[in-house]
């Protein structure tokens, strides 16, 4: 969620942890959906959970009857987490694309307005790698002509956005930004 709310999205948070509009935010000139996948990351919820983050153990805790406690008040993370249970995420990239694709028949399904037969995939960093496969999933949903009430979404355009895709190949690139920085401060030992 980067974009949403540090480049391209409606809004920004400043330095004072402030939300304030973003004048030169993408949706000013065309529709934008976001999506955090895959589930479970970032704000996508697989099933919401009321609890809190032991500082102890980093585990997120249920609370059963939603009422946080002194105890875990102290902490001050008393909030909505998603399930803990893995098995309800995707664990692929490849697993990860129908989920997409179902987010966004549902969107068009439930904001008939804002549908497009012809959409634009933007990705960045890891979405070098997932963008394609998305693309691919996309264009072949498009052509299946067995899916009922499904709307058929061709991706007019892939934007990737300083994409990672081969640490093989790309690791010996980014040297000077993937090694640990060292500073030297005055008076340090």
């Amino acid at each position: 969620m980067i974009s949403a709310f540090g480049s391209n999205g409606p809004c920004r948070i400043n330095s004072d942890l402030d939300v304030e509009f973003n004048p030169f935010s993408w949706n000013n000139v065309s529709n934008m959906l976001y999506l955090d996948q895959p589930t479970q990351t970032g704000f996508s919820y697989s099933i919401p959970v009321n609890g809190w983050v032991d500082p102890d153990s980093g585990f997120i805790i249920n609370l059963p009857d939603n009422v946080c406690p002194d105890y875990a008040q102290e902490a001050g993370t008393c909030g909505t987490y998603s399930n803990g249970n893995y098995s309800l995420t995707a664990d692929s990239t490849n697993s990860a694309a129908p989920n997409v694709w179902r987010a966004v028949q549902g969107f068009m399904g439930a904001f008939p307005q804002y549908s497009r037969c012809n959409i634009t995939i933007g990705t960045e960093s890891y979405g070098g790698h997932y963008g394609p496969v998305f693309a691919e999933y996309f264009e072949q949903m498009a052509d299946a002509k067995n899916v009922s009430g499904a709307q058929p979404v061709r991706v007019h355009s892939l934007m990737i956005n300083n994409g990672w895709y081969d640490p093989i190949i790309q690791y010996p690139s980014c040297k000077f930004y993937c090694e640990p920085i060292q500073y030297a401060y005055p008076n340090s030992p």
